[in-house]
Protein backbone atom coordinates (compact mmCIF):
# COMPACT_ATOMS: atom_id res chain seq x y z
CA UNK A 1 0.00 0.00 0.00
CA UNK A 2 1.32 3.60 -0.96
CA UNK A 3 0.03 6.57 0.56
CA UNK A 4 1.50 10.02 -1.02
CA UNK A 5 0.91 13.77 -0.12
CA UNK A 6 -1.81 13.63 -1.97
CA UNK A 7 -3.52 10.58 -1.14
CA UNK A 8 -6.55 12.76 0.42
CA UNK A 9 -8.07 15.26 -2.10
CA UNK A 10 -9.22 17.95 0.25
CA UNK A 11 -6.06 17.70 2.47
CA UNK A 12 -7.13 16.51 5.68
CA UNK A 13 -7.62 12.70 6.87
CA UNK A 14 -8.16 11.24 10.93
CA UNK A 15 -5.76 8.63 11.22
CA UNK A 16 -6.77 6.57 14.16
CA UNK A 17 -3.86 4.61 16.10
CA UNK A 18 -5.37 1.32 18.08
CA UNK A 19 -4.49 -1.37 20.45
CA UNK A 20 -6.92 -2.83 21.63
CA UNK A 21 -6.78 -5.34 24.62
CA UNK A 22 -7.01 -8.56 24.04
CA UNK A 23 -9.86 -8.84 27.24
CA UNK A 24 -12.15 -6.23 25.98
CA UNK A 25 -11.58 -6.35 22.17
CA UNK A 26 -15.47 -6.47 21.08
CA UNK A 27 -16.03 -3.54 23.76
CA UNK A 28 -13.24 -1.32 22.11
CA UNK A 29 -13.98 -2.10 18.46
CA UNK A 30 -17.80 -0.92 18.98
CA UNK A 31 -16.37 2.21 20.46
CA UNK A 32 -14.44 2.88 17.12
CA UNK A 33 -17.95 3.22 15.41
CA UNK A 34 -18.13 6.44 18.08
CA UNK A 35 -15.00 7.20 17.09
CA UNK A 36 -15.45 7.59 13.20
CA UNK A 37 -18.78 9.12 13.79
CA UNK A 38 -17.60 11.72 15.82
CA UNK A 39 -15.45 12.83 13.30
CA UNK A 40 -18.17 13.04 10.85
CA UNK A 41 -17.66 9.83 9.27
CA UNK A 42 -15.29 11.01 6.35
CA UNK A 43 -11.24 10.48 5.22
CA UNK A 44 -10.78 8.39 8.37
CA UNK A 45 -7.97 5.30 8.23
CA UNK A 46 -7.63 3.17 11.58
CA UNK A 47 -4.45 1.19 11.68
CA UNK A 48 -3.44 -1.23 14.45
CA UNK A 49 -3.19 -4.13 16.44
CA UNK A 50 -7.24 -5.03 16.33
CA UNK A 51 -6.46 -8.71 18.69
CA UNK A 52 -9.94 -8.99 16.01
CA UNK A 53 -9.34 -12.79 15.27
CA UNK A 54 -8.73 -16.08 17.13
CA UNK A 55 -8.83 -16.34 20.54
CA UNK A 56 -9.50 -12.96 21.29
CA UNK A 57 -12.58 -12.14 18.85
CA UNK A 58 -14.43 -15.10 17.47
CA UNK A 59 -16.11 -15.34 14.03
CA UNK A 60 -20.11 -14.22 15.16
CA UNK A 61 -18.26 -11.39 17.45
CA UNK A 62 -16.90 -9.98 14.50
CA UNK A 63 -19.46 -10.21 12.40
CA UNK A 64 -21.95 -8.66 15.15
CA UNK A 65 -19.09 -5.53 15.09
CA UNK A 66 -20.99 -2.35 14.79
CA UNK A 67 -17.89 -1.25 13.19
CA UNK A 68 -18.45 -3.53 9.94
CA UNK A 69 -21.29 -1.53 9.15
CA UNK A 70 -19.49 2.26 8.42
CA UNK A 71 -15.86 1.18 7.66
CA UNK A 72 -13.77 -0.86 4.81
CA UNK A 73 -11.41 -3.65 5.61
CA UNK A 74 -8.04 -2.98 3.57
CA UNK A 75 -6.62 -5.86 5.81
CA UNK A 76 -9.46 -8.34 6.09
CA UNK A 77 -9.80 -11.26 8.99
CA UNK A 78 -8.54 -13.72 5.91
CA UNK A 79 -5.08 -12.18 6.37
CA UNK A 80 -1.96 -13.79 8.68
CA UNK A 81 -0.65 -10.41 10.19
CA UNK A 82 1.24 -12.33 13.27
CA UNK A 83 4.69 -14.49 13.62
CA UNK A 84 3.03 -17.32 15.37
CA UNK A 85 2.41 -20.67 14.55
CA UNK A 86 -1.25 -19.74 14.02
CA UNK A 87 -3.12 -18.04 11.19
CA UNK A 88 -4.85 -14.82 12.65
CA UNK A 89 -5.16 -11.12 11.42
CA UNK A 90 -4.85 -9.19 14.49
CA UNK A 91 -2.95 -6.27 12.98
CA UNK A 92 -5.59 -4.51 10.72
CA UNK A 93 -5.93 -1.33 8.73
CA UNK A 94 -9.88 0.07 8.11
CA UNK A 95 -10.99 3.01 6.30
CA UNK A 96 -14.02 5.31 5.45
CA UNK A 97 -14.22 7.98 3.49
CA UNK A 98 -15.39 9.39 0.07
CA UNK A 99 -11.66 10.59 -0.46
CA UNK A 100 -9.47 8.05 1.07
CA UNK A 101 -11.77 4.89 -0.83
CA UNK A 102 -10.49 5.77 -4.25
CA UNK A 103 -6.65 6.62 -3.03
CA UNK A 104 -6.22 3.22 -1.85
CA UNK A 105 -3.56 0.93 -3.37
CA UNK A 106 -2.92 -2.67 -2.80
CA UNK A 107 -0.19 -3.11 -4.85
Amino acid sequence: MNFTKNAVVDGSATLVGLHAKPDFVFQELNMLSDVVSAEGGSNTVILGDFNADCDYLSTSAYQALELNDIINWLITDTADTNVASSSCAYDRIAYRGSEVTPKIRTT
